[in-house]
Order: structure tokens, then C-alpha cells, then sequence
């Protein structure tokens, strides 16, 4: 699910083995939750005093690909200095067989934008290494090596793994978020719990499910740096849905809790 969340003040987090089955992709529920924003904790050096804010993600299956829609927008109040109004929208095709994916991303912060891109990969096969051609704000190609994955195949191969038991996936992902990616991402998978209900945030049209803590590290490549540059963990459920995500920048940790949420109808496909 969840491409970036960008807070205009430091590079953001994303999120997302194999290809995935048929059955893996049908069991992802089209939605659109709302998660509110707030401080976690901060440590002095950073400035930060308060976060406050929310989110709109939208995801839907559109029969040979999914669609996110991520919009975002924040206000941080420093010990000293004025506070920074900023916001994201992004939004994303990626096709089912990990061949084609398309992406755009606007980020302002206080009314002035900071970030407009558009770019899009077209590769041969699921898997194969190549470049992202950029068409906006220039014309550029960021490389990405061979294995590198996108954000819902990604997601997929994360809960397959939760699934199967296993406690640690690491692969390369390129989210389109911002022109830093790729990403190499660490994943550690914690056991299974019973869900935390999401009816009375308006998800009685969903099932009752299994949830996984994943937490996940994002290095740059060439993966040889020793810290991440930034942490997340989410509460996933198999359906793909976060419950809850925590979005660690080492000086200042995020809180994203689930507000609301409804089902979204599929395509007729």
C-alpha cells in the first residue's frame, strides 16, 4: 500500500519476493483510509515542538494494475522560527506484471512548490534492471539494478513473506516518490496478532484479519552506508490495509493512526 508520505523537510518513508499469484493480488482490498498525523517524540537538536496533520490514500485495483493516490498535508511548529506548512500528492499506476509504472508527485511547503515530478518505467520483463526516465521538472534517467521491485509488488512479496513466517526480506524498491530512489529496504517481520478492528472507523465491510509489525530500513545505494536514512513500521493487515504507521527520521519520530477508512468498488474486472 502506501507509496510516501514526503515531509518537505527531510527525504520521507516508503512502503511496499517474487512475482505476485493471482490469489495474492485479489486478496488486496480497495480502500480509502484517512490517518491523522501527529509528534511522537523529537529530540531538542531537531527544533521540532509539534506535528500536526493528516493523510487521504487511496488504493484500487484497475484489472491489469493498481492505482494509489496519497495526499498529504502537515504544519510543523519549531522551539524557534516560524512554523512550515507543507504538502504531497502523489499518485501512481503500476502494472500487474511489475513491468510498467507511472508516477507523479507535487510537494509545496508554504504555498510554494518545491517538487513537480513525473517519470515512468517500461521494462521487458518483472525483475529486469533499467532506468526510470524522468520528464519532469527536466528530462533525466535514474538507474536501478536488476531485482529491484515496485511499491505493491513489494507490498505483496512483505505480507507473503509475514504469511509464510518468515522474519526478514530485503529488496531493492523504487517508489517514485522523489528523485532519490531507488532504495535498498531491510524488512523485519514480527509474529502474527489478531487485528486491532477497524469497524468503528467505518471498515464493517471489511473482514476480520491477521496483522503483522513491519518495520522497515531504507538505505541508499549502493547499501554500503552503515545507518538507514529513515525507519517505518506499519501495522499491515493481509488485506493489505495499515492500521498504524510510525515513521522514525532519527531526530523526530511520526505517528500516522487510522481515522477513518471505507471499501472502494473494483473496476468489473
Amino acid at each position: 500500500m502506501f507509496g510516501r508520505f514526503w515531509l518537505g523537510v527531510t527525504a520521507a518513508a516508503a512502503i511496499c519476493f517474487g512475482m505476485a499469484s493471482a490469489s495474492s493480488a485479489a486478496g488486496l482490498s480497495g480502500h480509502k483510509a484517512i490517518y491523522t498525523i501527529d509528534l511522537k517524540s523529537a529530540r531538542s537538536s531537531s527544533g521540532v515542538v509539534g506535528v500536526s496533520g493528516g493523510t487521504v490514500y487511496e488504493f484500487a485495483d484497475a484489472c491489469n494494475g493498481w492505482i494509489v493516490e496519497n495526499k498529504s498535508y502537515m504544519v510543523f511548529n519549531y522551539a524557534e522560527g516560524p512554523r512550515v506548512e507543507t504538502s504531497w500528492a502523489f499518485s501512481a499506476w503500476e502494472s500487474k506484471d511489475a513491468k510498467t509504472f507511472r508516477f507523479t508527485v507535487r510537494h509545496s511547503r508554504n504555498g510554494t512548490i518545491v517538487d513537480n515530478i513525473e517519470g515512468r518505467i517500461s521494462r521487458a520483463a518483472k525483475g529486469e534492471g533499467g532506468v526510470a526516465r524522468i520528464t519532469r521538472p527536466e528530462e533525466s534517467e535514474i538507474p536501478f539494478p536488476e531485482g529491484t521491485q515496485f511499491p505493491t509488488e513489494h507490498m505483496l512479496t512483505l505480507l507473503n513473506a509475514a504469511k509464510a513466517g518468515q522474519n526478514v526480506v530485503r529488496k531493492v524498491l523504487f517508489d517514485g516518490a522523489g528523485l532519490d530512489n531507488p532504495f535498498d529496504v531491510n524488512a523485519v517481520i514480527g509474529g502474527v496478532h489478531p487485528s486491532h478492528g477497524i469497524d468503528a472507523k467505518g471498515g464493517e465491510d471489511f473482514a476480520q484479519s491477521p496483522t503483522w509489525a513491519i518495520r522497515l530500513a531504507f538505505f541508499p545505494l549502493p547499501g554500503q552506508a552503515a545507518a538507514p536514512e529513515y525507519e517505518m513500521e506499519l501495522i499491515y493487515r493481509e488485506d493489505g490495509v495499515a492500521e498504524h504507521i510510525l515513521q522514525d527520521f532519527g531526530d523526530f519520530v511520526l505517528n500516522a493512526n487510522l481515522h477513518r477508512i471505507e471499501k472502494l468498488p473494483n473496476f468489473g474486472c
